[in-house]
């Protein structure tokens, strides 16, 4: 199936970004510095624009990280884990008390995958056209597409744990992990922005799920035999039709 047909099977049209990894340098477009939430930026390229970041144009002080451009943890006053757990107390930023202690808490760091990025100094965000140098291709998407999504990623294997939804903050779970995920044998697909602080920035009825370029690639080729001609898409298709969420 090409692409116009698949962005139409899915209702999908303006709502797939390529991650294109560059040196840094020669792919560079005007410098601009972004500020805010770097995954709430995403929405601008979900508009028709074309994002470019580097470690030093984010504002966000966890998004050099998030995104794979540092594995150095986040300098916050107090400590990354008592950050994450029950804070440190008078002068340090109160504590997110999203895990139980500040093991916990630094645990989420150590264990996330490092050098994501072999090398690479700069990321740009843009939305999908076919012939894209992409290394993942990222959806944004209501239930419904997301089940789809799943399904046809899922549609070359037997195995029920190829896609996860890992609890890291909202760009880690679209970039760093991901990217981690191209160095295993075989990348899963990762259901992303669980993050509490970031989900607002996005429709409540949406999640992210990204995917290696290849994967998207195989998708395409397998949506012409796949259960999108069986009866049992016929249900979903005409929510997907009607706009429902």
């Amino acid at each position: 199936m090409n692409l116009s047909g698949f962005l139409s099977e899915l209702q999908l049209d303006g709502k797939v970004l390529s991650v294109i990894l560059t040196d840094g340098e020669t792919d560079k477009p005007p410098h601009s510095k972004e500020t805010g939430c770097s995954l709430s930026l995403l929405g601008r390229a979900f508009g028709g624009e074309t994002l470019y970041f580097d470690r030093h144009n984010l504002s966000c002080p966890g998004a050099a990280r998030g995104m794979g451009f540092s594995d150095d943890v986040p300098q916050i006053k107090g400590g990354i884990g008592n950050f994450l757990s029950n804070g440190a107390g008078e002068g340090c930023p109160p504590g997110e008390r999203i895990k139980s202690s500040p093991e916990i808490g630094e645990q989420l760091m150590d264990l996330q995958p490092p050098d994501v990025l072999n090398g690479c100094g700069g990321i740009i965000v843009k939305p999908y056209e076919t012939g894209d140098n992409a290394a993942l291709v990222t959806f944004l998407v209501t239930p419904d597409q997301l089940s789809a999504l799943i399904h046809l990623f899922t549609y070359r294997t037997g195995e029920y744990d190829t896609v996860v939804a890992p609890m890291s903050s909202g760009c880690a779970s679209i970039f760093r992990i991901p990217l981690g995920e191209l160095k295993r044998e075989s990348p899963r697909a990762m259901i992303g922005n669980a993050d509490i602080y970031s989900r607002p920035y996005f429709d409540p009825n949406t999640f992210f799920f990204t995917i290696p370029h290849e994967s998207f690639r195989n998708m395409l080729s397998d949506a012409d035999t796949c259960f999108f001609r069986s009866h049992i898409w016929k249900g979903v298709q005409k929510r997907l039709q009607r706009g429902d969420k």
